[in-house]
């Protein structure tokens, strides 16, 4: 349902052109294939970070949308870890992350937030 995804994500950009939004249109991008406009888009995410705070959490949510975008989506979360975000204790549940589950340094880095791959607490 791309087109559908990238409609309500424009409608929501119109509305308020936040990082969160930018990085939801851009991962729906990048999810779907059409990664000329994701980079577009990231690029317009990175441009907003200089010149108010943006998360790293919200740039790595647009590397995992990318299929080759294991590594990047890494050092932003551990980008993400350094500042503190709380948006890192939804990694465990967040499913746009699934395709990090398997490479050792989302599993250390889910471990120093305090939760073990599998849910339970360390």
């Amino acid at each position: 349902m791309y087109r559908e995804a990238v409609a309500e994500f424009e409608k929501a950009r119109s509305i308020s052109e936040n990082s969160w939004t930018l990085a939801g249109l851009a991962h729906c991008h990048a999810s779907f294939g059409a990664r000329a406009e994701a980079e577009r888009i990231l690029d317009q995410l990175l441009e907003l970070s200089r010149r108010q705070f943006v998360s790293s959490a919200t740039i790595a949510v647009v590397h995992a949308g990318f299929a080759d975008g294991v590594t990047q989506t890494m050092e932003w979360l551990e980008k993400a870890y350094q500042e503190r975000s709380g948006l890192l204790t939804w990694l465990r549940v967040w499913p746009i992350f699934d395709h990090c589950r398997s490479d050792d340094r989302f599993v250390r880095l889910l471990r120093r937030i305090g939760i073990d791959a599998d849910g339970t607490r360390p």
